[in-house]
């Protein structure tokens, strides 16, 4: 589930979906907000590197850029723009139109434990999805296997019809023939 989180905690997520198949973004998520020390680093690790103009804080596009890498790499949507302007000022406590890293590091545990609820919501409706689809099998099976056995006894009582009608027919033949023989000994 964690596999390799040390080499999480020092590259970019933009360097980050080469490792993809070994990534399990749930257990990233929780193994970062479990440990303070990982967080602060991986914190800091994003907001130098999304800090691209190098002014000590984050604009708002910078912000959108982090959480569009962000929910590309942990395969979420990411939240319409008008509910990350909402959260950019919410935590935007100046109100000067970036976030200081103080600012930054609320907003980022909040987008992070967002996140993970998120996933863990994903996980639910996957596995209920799995648990319908398992359902819908079996009750295909079953109903492929009752119209079968119906067709099976559809074919057998076919069959006795037919057995019975050759019966009648061949004691009607008999009845006939000894008709016939009856006549001829007269």
């Amino acid at each position: 589930a964690g596999s390799g989180l040390g080499a999480f905690r020092v590259i970019g997520l933009r360097r980050l979906p080469t490792m993809a198949l070994a990534f399990d973004p749930d257990g990233w998520l929780s193994a970062l907000l479990a440990n303070p020390l990982t967080f602060q680093h991986t914190l800091e690790h994003f907001f130098r590197q999304f800090n691209t103009n190098r002014d000590g804080s984050l604009q708002f596009s910078e912000v959108k850029e982090l959480c569009a890498d962000l929910c590309g790499y942990l395969r979420i949507t990411a939240p319409a723009e008008e509910k990350l302007v909402k959260a950019f000022n919410q935590f935007d406590k100046r109100k000067d139109e970036q976030l200081s890293r103080d600012e930054f590091a609320r907003f980022f545990t909040v987008v992070l434990k967002s996140s993970s609820a998120y996933l863990q919501e994903a996980d639910v409706a996957a596995a209920e999805e799995k648990r319908l689809a398992v359902l819908e099998r079996k009750r295909l099976q079953e109903e492929a296997e009752i119209a079968a056995a119906e067709e099976e006894r559809r074919v057998a009582l076919d069959n006795r019809m037919l057995m019975r009608r050759r019966e009648q027919q061949k004691r009607r033949e008999q009845e006939a023939e000894e008709e016939r023989r009856e006549q001829e000994a007269e």
